[in-house]
């Protein structure tokens, strides 16, 4: 079990519980209680490193405190809770959420520990569940001061109509357009939208595209990388 979760801008950390056991004599054991440190953002990834640390030690028969302080060596996924730093003031975040479910993830401890705005640009893909889209932008609509929808994979459907969709739940949360809800659907120029609001303490979060190489548009993909456009963006405001 993982206690005391404590998620910061670069990293998690984390008491890890040995789950019962019981001796040769059928007495219990009193439980470990192991502290793990990891260079991870996301509370959530708190499970999976205990889930990997529960799962060696039971196939090695390796002591849960001898692999806890290997957990500080592990290199983050690109596009999984990758910050973006370039000295700004605000956090910037891409990240590969990009459904009701994984929102519901993702938003709670970042805004948590969020002492400023939290900020989100996302879309959804074109060509597929077009039911989720609604939710989507009532859970950001939730969690987000600011939602800016742009264009994930449109495919072979109008963007427009995309963003319009996602919008409804948005608005079906409060929000107004031109005031905390953007459409903007080229997506270089949301993410510029979004760190130009951005200010001291705000959390900035690009979801959706993460470690993908293209948009797809029904001409073809288009070459596209998030974290290029992220730091091109903060690079715009001399960072």
């Amino acid at each position: 079990m993982a206690r005391n979760i404590a998620s910061a801008r670069f990293g998690l950390a984390f008491d890890m519980t040995e789950p019962h056991q019981i001796d040769s004599n059928s007495r219990p054991v009193p439980s470990k209680v192991v502290h793990v440190k990891a260079p991870l953002p996301g509370a959530f990834n708190a499970y999976n490193v205990m889930a990997a640390i529960l799962a060696v030690s039971r196939l090695t028969e390796t002591p849960l405190e001898n692999l806890a302080d290997f957990a500080k060596n592990l290199t983050p996924v690109k596009g999984r809770m990758t910050i973006v730093d370039r000295g700004q003031p605000f956090e910037l975040v891409v990240d590969y959420a990009h459904t009701p479910s994984s929102f519901e993830t993702i938003f709670p401890p970042i805004r948590r520990r969020c002492s400023g705005k939290m900020i989100c640009v996302f879309g959804s893909g074109g060509e597929r569940d077009t039911e989720k889209r609604p939710l989507q932008g009532e859970v950001a609509a939730r969690f987000c001061d600011v939602v800016i929808l742009t264009d994930e994979d449109p495919r072979g459907e109008d963007s427009q109509k995309i963003l319009e969709d996602i919008a409804k739940g948005a608005r079906k949360e409060g929000k107004k357009d031109g005031e905390n809800l953007f459409l903007i659907s080229d997506r270089p120029s949301a993410i510029e939208k979004a760190v130009k609001m951005a200010k001291s303490d705000d959390i900035v979060l690009l979801l959706g595209k993460a470690h993908e190489n293209s948009i797809i548009y029904k001409d073809g993909a288009v070459p596209y990388d998030e974290i290029t456009a992220a730091q091109n963006a903060l690079s715009l405001l001399g960072y």
